[in-house]
């Protein structure tokens, strides 16, 4: 067992006691898809930016580099949708999760481009048609910048990240993120582990 003041300040909370207590009793074809997740909570935790050579502006740059952290930031929840529902079932919209903050999605507002972002038919149409109901999810609009992200549709200017002032705001979304994320794999675990046996879902 690691006792907690050991713990380093970007380790996943909980981990170590429950690494230690998995080993060799965890579900068959589940080890993989934990360590993937803790993995990519790790580079989450611990990337400090990109670094780019003879680019444009520090501006453009340092909105891209807010992107790539909104696209770390949703994978360690989505890949723990992986953990819990696997690859086919988190696909489905019942198995959808979402992080309400209603003065958060404000703020995302106020610095993104949003009439550009629900703009982007890529999305699809029922994404587009929940950023426009001005949800209070804001895991939605991190889905949004994700994809553009990673499809190319979205720029650093274009979704309005390279203005002085948003890294801030969306610092604050990659947050939200990473507590929900560690929100429910201590739930994974109080479901599925008693004393590093495992156990149905109840």
């Amino acid at each position: 067992m690691v006792a907690t003041e050991d713990v380093a300040w970007d380790e996943l909370p909980g981990w170590p006691d429950f690494d230690g207590s998995r080993r060799g009793s965890a579900e068959a074809g589940k080890d993989h898809e934990l360590n993937r997740f803790h993995s990519r909570w790790l580079l989450a935790r611990r990337c400090r930016g990109l670094e780019v050579d003879g680019y444009v502006g520090a501006e453009t740059a340092l909105g891209y580099q807010t992107l790539f952290r909104v696209f770390l930031a949703y994978s360690v929840i989505d890949d723990l949708r992986t953990v819990y529902y696997g690859a086919k079932g988190k696909k489905k919209a019942e198995t959808f999760w979402s992080v309400p903050d209603a003065l958060l999605a404000d703020r995302l507002r106020d610095v993104l481009k949003m009439d550009l972002v629900c703009a982007d038919e890529s999305l699809g149409d029922g994404m587009i048609r929940a950023l426009k109901a001005r949800d209070d999810d804001v895991l939605v609009i991190a889905a949004a910048l994700r994809h553009m992200f990673v499809h190319g549709s979205g720029t650093a200017h274009g979704t309005g990240l390279a203005k002085p002032g948003a890294q801030a705001v969306v610092d604050d979304l990659c947050e939200a993120i990473m507590g929900e994320a560690a929100r429910r794999f201590a739930e994974y675990v109080r479901e599925h582990y008693v004393d590093g046996v495992w156990r149905e879902r109840r």
